[in-house]
């Protein structure tokens, strides 16, 4: 799993980069290689008690403050902030 992992930090660091740049085309190429090396991390990472704590409190916290949002656009944008990709494709006006 530790060479999953690290194939998986590097593809990351590459789209990234790729981002970083607007090469809009590898930047959504090497979304793939990351989703599914981080979805093998995921699948294969024992579960502890903690893990699950954490992981269904992020998800509620994240529903909550989206339903919070009433759909207005100025309060998506607040709420994805954090979320730099999605601020991008989602919430950027189309030319």
């Amino acid at each position: 799993m530790m060479v999953v992992e690290t194939v998986g930090s590097v593809c990351w660091l590459a789209m990234d980069a790729a981002w970083m740049l607007n090469w809009r085309v590898a930047a959504t190429l090497l979304a793939a290689p990351c989703l599914l090396a981080h979805l093998l991390l995921f699948r294969f990472t024992p579960r502890t008690a903690a893990a699950k704590l954490f992981c269904v409190s992020a998800t509620a916290l994240l529903v909550f403050a989206f339903s919070r949002s009433r759909w207005r656009p100025e309060a998506q944008a607040l709420l994805f902030a954090g979320f730099r990709r999605l601020r991008v494709a989602v919430l950027r006006p189309k030319p």
